[in-house]
């Protein structure tokens, strides 16, 4: 059984257009009004509008996928088709940096000086009982930049329910 798969696919200019994947849904991001929140903020519309209920597995990719991830649209559905039984699916188009960084925050913080000071404040803020500092390495499974999923309604619900709280 095929899964009812959508991938929404932001743009902020016409231009953009013109590289967005014809196996996704153009998604207009031109009026942006918290432009430092990049794709979240988009990704909290999708999910407060209900769009995300529409499909098995849906996700909001940028327009630069193709120049990042290096594949096709309908390669990436292909992959989701084919693995199915999982709640998210990701491709992760900088694979490399999991051997030259811990994890996503020991990068983060290499390329944003003050990004896990900040981050860690967020996340105490929300009351969340961890510490980046604690966090494990990240490897080829777990390794994610990019807004480049798709998931579930059950992971969409984990997902925006981990997050609203650090926006609050």
């Amino acid at each position: 059984m095929t899964s009812r798969i959508t991938v929404y696919q932001s743009f902020y200019e016409n231009w953009q257009i013109e590289h967005l994947d014809s196996a996704f849904v153009p998604y207009d991001c031109s009026m942006h009004p918290h432009p430092q929140l990049y794709e979240t903020y988009w990704i909290l519309r999708l999910y407060e509008s209900g769009g995300y209920r529409n499909c098995d597995y849906s996700g909001l990719f940028s327009w630069k996928f193709f120049s990042k991830a290096k594949i096709p649209g309908p390669k990436f559905i292909e992959f989701v088709e084919k693995n199915p039984g999982y709640d998210v699916y990701f491709i992760n188009p900088f694979p490399l940096l999991a051997y030259l960084f811990f994890n996503i925050w020991d990068e983060g913080e290499h390329c944003h000086p003050g990004l896990v000071g900040l981050s860690q404040s967020l996340i105490t803020k929300a009351n969340y009982p961890f510490s980046i500092l604690d966090l494990r390495r990240n490897n080829q499974d777990t390794l994610l930049y990019c807004n480049y999923w798709v998931g579930n309604e059950k992971f969409w619900d984990t997902y925006i329910g981990f997050i609203q709280p650090l926006f609050s």
